[in-house]
């Protein structure tokens, strides 16, 4: 009864109230479903005690939802659009449920360890260190990102127990890196095999431990691509776009929706927008900067909506700003320019994902451009030296603390 009311109204939130409603469904559920052992069998008075409990919560979650589902807002006759609502952030201005620290560590992709100098226990241990030093919980984006097997091993773990271990060294939340790619491949075909294709995809990510137990934000990392190809029929399509977000992310099971968009639109309905960060070397601009008309433009169109600036590290044709800041950067360089990113986010009006460990698109052997500065393809901010001979790692975490 708890979960019809919940999902009857659930469409009508923002995500943000999703994470609420959420959470108090599974305090709901949990309620009536206690199992206890021989070693703390209670009594018949306590039993009852916690039967009248159960109900009264109970009722009380109804009669929230109810309330909220006969809101103006949320009424068939005046339903709000969803990129002119107001939505409910954190204090801190981050997205509920979630801290204002972000960083990039791309740890899994489709099942393999993608951290050439590093082991999976050394990757565990420098989160807690970044945790520990920062002195506030941090958010791994696309930590692990493809279709997931929770089998396959990771060091001496299950995928599965090992993203729970990294989420727990974290203190926040693993934003899971989900492509749009099952649906992409199979684009232009009459059958709904991309969608279904999707579909499962999400189902696996869905069903991990980690996602499981609270509800959690998903990246969707190729939504600029899925925007932009001319065989996609949705492309053309706002409404469609919306209710694909709608129906097969957030009604699907999802807490909340970053998507690695650019300037395309997501309709009211994400939490973050991921943009690349622009890397020169030219004068022209700074080492690493952040598109403020992009950025303006973003929060005019979706004032609710947190930006997100990374160094991406695959995109098609050109190089990607990872590519850039490995090749054409020298290490004083590198160094000044994330400091120029960190001390601007407020300014700005960005947050910036810190580089921890990126692969970049190997294209070393077909761009020589990419040889400069010892470039070895990848970054690696532990093994990275500054000019000082100090790891990066150790000027990233003093500008996590200071900004």
């Amino acid at each position: 009864m708890v979960r019809l009311a919940h999902n009857k109204v659930r469409k009508f939130l923002s995500p943000h109230e999703r994470y609420g409603v959420n959470e108090l469904l599974c305090l709901a559920l949990n309620s009536t479903s206690s199992s206890f052992d021989s070693r703390s069998i209670p009594t018949e008075k306590e039993h009852n005690f916690m039967i009248q409990i159960s109900k009264v919560f109970h009722q009380s979650l109804l009669l929230l939802l109810a309330s909220l589902s006969f809101t103006p807002a949320c009424s068939d006759a005046k339903k709000v659009n969803p990129s002119s609502k107001t939505e409910q952030l954190s204090p801190n201005g981050s997205v509920s449920g979630l801290g204002k620290k972000y960083i990039y560590i791309e740890a899994i992709v489709h099942n393999e360890w993608a951290v050439k100098d590093q082991t999976p226990q050394q990757i565990l241990d420098l989160i807690k260190r970044i945790r520990s030093e920062v002195g506030e919980p941090i958010n791994l984006v696309d930590f692990m990102s493809g279709e997931p097997d929770p089998s396959v091993k990771i060091g001496d773990r299950s995928l599965d127990d090992y993203l729970l271990a990294a989420e727990d060294a974290a203190g926040g939340q693993i934003v899971t890196g989900s492509g749009l790619n099952p649906f992409l491949d199979k684009i232009g075909r009459e059958d709904e095999s991309g969608i279904e294709a999707f579909r499962v995809s999400m189902k696996k990510s869905l069903a991990l431990k980690y996602v499981a137990r609270a509800p959690h934000v998903v990246l969707l990392k190729n939504w600029s691509t899925f925007n932009r190809i001319p065989k996609n029929p949705l492309a053309a399509d706002p409404d469609g776009m919306k209710e694909f977000l709608q129906k097969e992310v957030l009604d699907a099971g999802w807490g909340g929706l970053f998507a690695n968009g650019g300037s395309y639109p997501t309709y009211g309905l994400a939490d973050g927008n991921c943009i690349w960060v622009t890397v020169s070397n030219d004068g022209s601009l700074p080492l690493a900067t952040v598109n403020p008309e992009l950025v303006s433009t973003l929060k005019k169109t979706e004032p609710n909506m947190q930006v997100f600036a990374y160094f991406n590290s695959q995109t098609l044709g050109n190089l990607s700003s990872m590519d850039r800041f490995l090749a054409l950067l020298s290490p004083a360089q590198k160094t000044a320019a994330l400091s120029n990113l960190a001390s601007h986010q407020s300014s700005g009006n960005y947050t910036l994902i810190y580089p921890i460990a990126v692969t970049a698109e190997k294209k070393l052997d077909r761009n020589p451009v990419l040889k400069q500065n010892g470039n070895p393809g990848y970054w690696d901010a532990t093994t990275a030296k500054q000019a000082n001979g100090k790891p990066f790692i150790d000027h990233i975490i003093s500008l996590m603390k200071q900004h």
